[in-house]
């Protein structure tokens, strides 16, 4: 048998997007059951139905990702995307990396990507090319404090 925790929660509904939107229509006993608009309905006797409305994919999914996905799959990716951002799992992580810095313990994420794929939750450490003449990462920086600096960022592009 396989366990599952559930740290966090999303919600796609005809009544809301969201579980704060979800919970607020719930609260005001908003009904999601409207006409049909998804399909022509003429030749059906059932005209009403509880279809979710104004649902975005592209703020949870890749274009390419959204094409090759039936909708059900969009809403349940979509669900997913809202409980992981709930959970606090990605803070969780960016907290351990500033703990580990102010600390001096472990090894830091320092010139690497690290990924996480909730569908099969693995993590993925990718390594990042220095650039020698980055401000940043080159080995001789010339930012090494946290003040505000015209050009804050890391500019990968070899010159």
């Amino acid at each position: 048998m396989r366990r599952v925790v559930v740290t966090g929660m999303g919600v796609i509904s005809p009544v809301g997007n969201s579980v704060e939107a979800f919970w607020e229509s719930l609260l005001a006993g908003k009904c999601g059951i409207g006409p049909i608009t998804r399909f022509d309905a003429t030749e059906y006797k059932a005209k009403l139905a509880a279809e979710v409305k104004d649902f975005d994919p592209r703020i949870y999914m890749e274009k390419g990702d959204i094409n090759k996905s039936d909708l059900y799959a969009q809403y349940a990716m979509a669900a997913a995307v809202q409980a992981v951002e709930q959970s606090g799992v990605i803070g969780t992580l960016q907290a351990t990396e500033a703990l580990k810095y102010i600390l001096g313990i472990g090894d830091l994420l320092t010139g690497y990507l690290l990924t996480y794929d909730a569908l099969t939750m693995t993590f993925r450490k990718i390594k990042i090319p220095r650039n020698p003449n980055c401000g940043i990462c080159s080995d001789h920086p010339t930012i090494t404090e946290l003040i505000d600096y015209e050009q804050p960022t890391c500019d990968l592009r070899h010159h």
